[in-house]
Parts: structure tokens; sequence; C-alpha cells
């Protein structure tokens, strides 16, 4: 199929980024799912859509969506602005959540806009190289396991995670 719509690729070679890559590929389809995509407070997606994850000569092609600066990348941002942007960090936070996802790298640079902030305002959470699930299939929340090595970026990480107690879905507003 042919558009003229510009999409991001990630190529990866090297074997370890390629296990978080998957990882990555895995859970965003899961969050795109059909059965709840939909962040019901401003009926819009936060996710990013994937179009394709192929291995070829030894590397990995990953394709989504492209997007534009990460909230990183802003210096001023009005107290309207970061007001908006906070609605729409914890909004995207409730819809992984609501999938049984926990992200756990949570941080600024993982929020972007959309390519074209003029006529789509929302921030998309990406990065799920790290995630891992919280709930089970039938709805039940996953035992902790022990904590080996930390996870996650240190200046954004909860206070739990500092301490390698077990990461949950409620110390990921932490970083928020």
């Amino acid at each position: 199929m042919k558009t003229k719509k510009e999409i991001a690729i990630k190529i990866l070679k090297n074997e370890k980024q390629i296990i978080y890559l998957k990882r990555e590929f895995y859970y965003l389809k899961k969050l795109e799912g059909k059965l709840i995509t939909i962040n019901f407070s401003l009926g819009l997606s936060h996710i990013p859509k994937t179009h394709d994850f192929t291995f070829k000569a030894k590397k990995v092609f990953f394709t989504m969506e492209l997007f534009g600066p990460n909230l990183n990348q802003h210096k001023n941002i009005s107290s309207h602005n970061k007001f908006n942007y906070l609605l729409q960090m914890v909004s995207a936070l409730e819809q992984v959540h609501s999938k049984g996802v926990v992200h756990q790298d949570i941080k600024p640079s993982n929020f972007v806009q959309s390519l074209n902030p003029v006529f789509d305002t929302r921030l998309f959470l990406i990065d799920f190289g790290l995630a891992k699930t919280h709930i089970d299939t039938d709805g039940n929340v996953v035992p902790p396991n022990e904590v080996k090595n930390f996870v996650g970026t240190l200046s954004y990480a909860s206070i739990n995670a500092h301490k390698n107690i077990v990461i949950y879905h409620f110390n990921r507003f932490f970083s928020v």
C-alpha cells in the first residue's frame, strides 16, 4: 500500500536493543487493540500507531507514526500548556494501565507532540521497550517479582524504584 504519509523508522542491529524493540512493538500492538484504546476523558488515543516489524540482513526495522518534538525539547511552556500536558500525561497513563501495562520509563522525552500540533494538540506516549504487564488476561494483578536491577531513568523514577521495590502502575504517577 502506498501513501504519502510520513512515518518513523527505527533500525537496530544490536541484539540487546532488538529485545527491547520487540517488547515495544508487542506492547504498542497490544495497546492499539480494539478493547480499550480510547481515552474516555478526551475521546482520543495517546498511543502511537505501529505499522510493521521486519527482520532483514540481521537488522530490525520497526515503523510507526512520525511525531513532532518531545516535551524535553521545549524550553518555555506556558502555565496553560503545562496544565494541558499534565492532564494528557495522566490520561495516557490511564489508557496504558487500563490495558494491564506498566510503561516503566515515564519522562518528558517519552511524551511527544503530533507532527502538526496546530491541528492535533495531543501528546503521545512512546518508548515501550521497558514495559511489562501488571494484570493477566483474567484481570488479576500479576504477583510481584523481586527486582534485581533498576529499570527506567534515575532522575524520573519513583522512590520505590530507587529502593528496588516492585513497580506497579500506581508508582508511575510519581514521574508525572
